[in-house]
């Protein structure tokens, strides 16, 4: 797409400083990487607790959940996926994804609860750091603080569907339990006959560099294809304990969320 065409669609949130021409088509999901500068205006709040936020969030990650967007506005496209599971009717991607991305959040949202989403749980299944390589998680590895710490692996979470590749027994039980309020949704999408698939619990924002001027924060990052700005814009300090509340998942199913957010005290929202 031309600069100008940018420009002239959306003026006042994106540009482009320039375009050329290429033999190939991008294709959706064929780049590497996302880089993004952004500027919050009216930042309040202690200057050093920010500080502290954002080197956790620069060294540890930081939950991986589906922004807001992948379920539409006003979580349309969940809410017609269930519509038309319900009805037993063919689903467009956009609501196959948003149904599949709301139930990894559910997951996530236990395991940010349980302080484990960074963590290796005995029969996780592990993926290999940029790529999509997986391994089932004995317990007993003796490399295994090392290479979390490292980010060279990372636990996993459901994309749900048919056939749950390499994730053991007890594991899969721990995700069906969590899940258990959305079984039937579960079962639906298995009938549709998609594949199981996984995607990180963590995400890992590359050369995160910030400044303060006043109430202005500008943040700049880099964030692997798949992963939200608006969900590192919601971390919080993955160190801190249970008791001061997680991640509410990032999705607008009313019914869904309120179920999950009666389930736990304390604050934080991504909508």
């Amino acid at each position: 797409m031309a600069a100008s065409r940018i420009r002239a669609r959306s003026p006042a949130i994106a540009g482009a400083s320039s375009s050329v021409r290429h033999a190939r088509k991008l294709r959706t999901g064929t780049h590497r990487d996302n880089r993004f500068r952004l500027r919050l205006r009216e930042c309040t709040g202690a200057p050093d607790a920010l500080e502290a936020r954002l080197r956790a969030v620069a060294g540890g990650g930081f939950p991986n959940y589906f922004g807001p967007q992948r379920f539409g506005r006003a979580g349309e496209n969940l809410k017609r996926a269930r519509a038309a599971l319900a009805a037993g009717r063919r689903l467009p991607g956009i609501q196959l994804s948003a149904a599949r991305s709301w139930l990894f959040n559910l997951v996530l949202d236990a395991r940010v609860r349980d302080g484990s989403w960074d963590r290796a749980l005995v029969d996780d299944a592990l993926m290999l750091a940029g790529s999509h390589s997986l391994f089932r998680c004995r317990g007993d590895e003796p490399d295994l603080e090392a290479r979390l710490a490292a980010h060279d692996i990372d636990p996993t979470g459901p994309m749900w569907g048919l056939d749950p590749p390499v994730i053991g027994p007890v594991a899969l039980e721990r995700e069906r339990a969590w899940l258990a309020g959305e079984a039937d949704l579960c079962a639906a999408l298995e009938r549709t006959g998609v594949r199981h698939s996984r995607r990180p619990l963590r995400a890992v924002a590359r050369e995160l560099g910030w400044s303060r001027d006043g109430d202005v924060l500008q943040l700049d990052f880099v964030l692997p294809r798949g992963a939200f700005a608006t969900s590192l814009l919601v971390a919080r300090d993955p160190r801190r304990r249970r008791r001061d509340g997680a991640l509410r998942p990032v999705s607008v199913d009313s019914r869904a969320a309120a179920a999950v957010e009666s389930r736990r005290p304390g604050e934080g929202s991504a909508t």
